[in-house]
């Protein structure tokens, strides 16, 4: 496929990302057998899709609207115009089955949301988002297992986060931010932040960049670790990516304190990035020493001034003001 129609693109996009059935515009300036071909082929048997599926919960939502929409706007009198047996197959296994009277219940339909892939499509030339038709091939893919629920395994870290969106749209547009610099993640999360740095870096052919992704819970650094080395991302190709344990909290602690300056020590980060720190009042007066031990050691170990981007979702204005007023006695 050389070029898609915008709204083909977003269809493609918002089945890639899990947006909800009930927000998806299928397109209506196609055919209706080019629409059927594009759910088959592009969505369907993608090689893409197939190797990093979404969750079997969204993918049923998916099909239903698919199939609803494909049956009810089959030409009239077009005897050719027939849905293709795949469809109705595939949408058939993602049905739960029923034995003896009683449904097979998985975890999702219990109230649990499955983990899922999600995949994003960037590029760090904007140009494309204002093009009439999009060519896929010029596009980069971002894909990483995630979960779907708010809380899993008692840390909200397995999941991403809007401001992590926003921060990653601006590195994209902005790359030189991180493009060959010494970059630390606080929060790394389940790595959707670091698969962009990580890519950025290795698209740019960078050298001497290096990027260090660290979090308190170790079960979401593995995730973060195993989506960054997913072959699809081309952060996968990255040399220089290190994981770290970091508890912000031992930043304020006299016996700890110690190893926190001996990991910003090592990493002489120049760049230090966060998304969605600021969530827990309790947690801000060590969030914000960390920082600041961070760009002390930066400045010290640097021949330029560190820096530290942080991207917050405002929940709670009096948690938010915590957080700048102390973060102002930084400067």
């Amino acid at each position: 496929m050389a070029k898609i129609s915008r709204d083909v693109f977003d269809l493609l996009r918002g089945y890639g990302a899990l947006l909800p059935a009930r927000f998806l515009a299928f397109p209506g300036r196609i055919s209706w057998s080019k629409l059927h071909d594009i759910l088959l082929n592009n969505v369907l048997s993608d090689e893409h899709f197939r190797l990093y599926p979404p969750s079997t919960e969204y993918q049923r939502a998916f099909w239903k609207a698919a199939i609803d929409h494909l049956e009810a706007h089959i030409p009239d009198g077009d005897d050719d115009c027939e849905i293709d047996a795949r469809i109705y197959d595939h949408y058939m296994a993602l049905l739960p089955r029923v034995y003896n009277g009683g449904t097979c219940r998985s975890s999702a339909t219990a109230g649990i949301p499955a983990p899922s892939y999600t995949t994003q499509f960037w590029s760090t030339d904007p140009s494309y988002l204002s093009q009439d038709e999009v060519g896929l091939a010029s596009l980069s893919k971002l894909t990483l297992l995630e979960s779907r629920a708010f809380i899993e395994r008692g840390t909200t870290g397995l999941r991403t986060w809007p401001a992590s969106l926003a921060l990653a749209e601006y590195l994209v547009l902005h790359p030189d931010i991180v493009a060959n610099r010494r970059v630390l993640e606080l929060g790394s999360g389940a790595g959707f932040l670091g698969i962009v740095i990580g890519s950025i870096q290795v698209l740019h052919g960078s050298r001497r960049a290096s990027l260090h992704l660290t979090d308190v819970h170790e079960e979401v650094l593995s995730r973060c670790e195993k989506n960054l080395n997913l072959l699809c991302n081309a952060s996968s190709q990255h040399r220089d990516v290190h994981y770290h344990a970091l508890d912000w909290a031992d930043a304020r602690d006299s016996n700890r304190r110690s190893c926190v300056l001996d990991l910003f020590k090592d990493t002489s980060a120049e760049v230090i990035l966060g998304a969605d720190l600021v969530f827990d009042p309790d947690l801000i007066p060590a969030l914000v020493e960390t920082i600041a031990l961070g760009l002390l050691e930066g400045d010290s170990s640097s021949t330029t001034t560190s820096t530290a981007i942080l991207a917050l979702t405002v929940r709670n204005r009096d948690t938010f003001g915590i957080f700048e007023r102390l973060a102002s006695e930084l400067r």
